[in-house]
């Protein structure tokens, strides 16, 4: 029987183990190697996302202190105009209107960060109060964010402390009065001169009801009449010299042009191009819902516009206010203010707001052109004329306040005019009949042909073109909004 051959497992090639550590060591280091890859990628995809993530919230930082600084400005400048009477009002609008870019910051992540900051203005529903928006975009590098910040400035006069107005007073002036020829005068009279003879009175003149006013150690020089006159005449009494200053004229506005459309009440009533035109008969009216613009406003053939304000104040910039002959009235005022930039034209028995009360129009006049009141004109409301020339004449009225810088300022034929006229660098002319109620200021003033001036008293407090004091606070003036981020941000 031949022996049982025994197999040894342990020896066999079958149960050979060598190596397999090895393996099992390279299957975990892969695995470990994949896994330590993906954590490396996951922690560098969340460094570049909160790198990205800086970049883009100091971006956003960048924007607001850019809001901030172009704020601070305007406040600024608006705070010294109103409170320290530096600068003026089209020096804060230039300053509104400039785009500014701001890059004085720290760099970051080595990049120089900037804000650049532009405002738009939205078109102001009057000539005083103005909605705006600025608008900041921050960058650092490629990343862009954009905040805007809404606010409003309501550009109420500045008490500028050049309307000195005596009480009492019907003529005032910076250097001689000349009466004669029948002139009359009811009222105070002052003069700022202290030179002699600085008031004459000659051929018939009087003065009524009224006392003589001059600078300090000038009352005994200041009067010059004939013997036979001066016992009628009061003796000048002592004063100090009083201030002339004109109120700042105002930066027009800019408004949409209107829009063509035929008006109501008839068929030869349009506006086209910008331009308002009545030719042919008829009562014809115009619904003003907002500010607008003109080009021209021409009425002729005696034909009537009549305004509908809806109770609102409301603003017309027109190039040329051309009444040929015609008329134009408020519906359901509000006041109306005009800006005339170039030419005013009245003619034949042309009015504006003849049945009005004075206080619901203000006309701003910037031509060169003289403006003529003749015939049966009449304006009632207030007009304030840059440089222009005025002359009232031929029974032509006027009833409202006059403000104005030109060098000529008349009153002829029987010419009315009340309340204010204030021309500090006016040479002022009454003759003729020409009779006025209320006060004059000017440069000088000569009288005669029978003109008369009579004091009369008036509301300074509802006094146009200039304010009663200034505002105790900026806040009156500039209010703002929430900054808040708009939709324009870029990678």
């Amino acid at each position: 029987m031949m022996p049982e051959k025994r197999v040894n497992w342990k020896s066999s090639k079958w149960n050979n183990q060598a190596g397999s550590a090895l393996v099992f060591t390279l299957i975990v280091l892969v695995i470990l190697s994949v896994l330590g890859l993906s954590l490396l990628g996951v922690i560098v995809h969340h460094t570049k996302l909160s790198s990205s993530e800086r970049s883009d919230q100091s971006a956003y930082y960048i924007a607001e202190a850019g809001a901030a600084l172009k704020y601070a400005e305007i406040e600024t400048a608006i705070e010294r105009y109103y409170q320290e009477e530096d600068g003026s009002e089209a020096e804060i609008k230039e300053l509104i209107q400039t785009e500014r870019t701001y890059s004085d910051f720290e760099e970051a992540f080595g990049k120089q960060p900037e804000a650049v900051v532009h405002i738009e203005a939205n078109a102001p529903d009057d000539g005083q109060t103005i909605r705006y928006k600025l608008v900041s975009t921050g960058t650092i590098g490629k990343r862009s964010r954009t905040v805007e910040r809404p606010f409003t400035v309501n550009w109420l006069p500045r008490d500028n402390g050049g309307v000195d107005l005596p009480a009492g007073t019907a003529v005032y002036t910076n250097t001689t009065i000349d009466l004669s020829g029948g002139a009359t005068i009811k009222g105070n009279m002052k003069t700022n001169s202290d030179q002699e003879h600085s008031i004459r009175f000659d051929g018939g003149a009087t003065l009524k009801g009224g006392s003589i006013y001059v600078p300090f150690g000038s009352e005994d020089r200041a009067l010059d009449a004939p013997d036979w006159m001066l016992d009628d005449l009061p003796k000048p009494i002592g004063q100090d010299k009083g201030k002339m200053e004109l109120p700042e004229f105002p930066v027009f506005p800019d408004y949409p042009q209107a829009e063509d459309r035929n008006l109501q009440g008839g068929e030869t009533g349009v506006i086209q191009d910008g331009r308002l035109k009545i030719s042919g008969g008829g009562n014809y009216s115009l619904s003003l819902e907002r500010s607008t613009f003109f080009k021209e406003i021409k009425i002729s053939s005696n034909n009537n516009l009549t305004i509908d304000l809806h109770g609102n104040n409301l603003s017309i910039v027109v190039d040329h206010l051309n009444l040929e002959n015609g008329h134009i009235e408020l519906k359901n005022p509000g006041i109306l203010t005009f800006y005339v930039r170039d030419k005013i034209t009245f003619g034949s028995g042309s009015t504006l707001n003849g049945s009005g009360e004075t206080d619901t129009v203000a006309l701003y006049y910037k031509g060169l052109e003289k403006l003529k009141l003749a015939g049966s004109q009449v304006i009632r409301g207030s007009l304030f004329a840059e440089r222009a020339d005025i002359e009232l004449t031929g029974g032509g009225g006027f009833t409202g306040h006059i403000f104005t810088g030109g060098s000529n300022v008349k009153v002829d034929g029987g010419a009315r005019s009340a309340y204010l006229i204030y021309a500090p660098h006016a040479d002022f002319h009454f003759t003729g009949g020409g009779q006025l109620k209320g006060m004059v200021v000017s440069d000088s003033l000569t009288g005669d042909g029978g003109g008369g001036i009579e004091y009369e008293e008036f509301n300074l407090d509802a006094l146009p073109f200039v304010s009663g004091g200034s505002p105790a606070d900026v806040e009156e003036i500039i209010t703002k909004e929430p900054i808040r981020e708009t939709d324009e941000q870029e990678e």
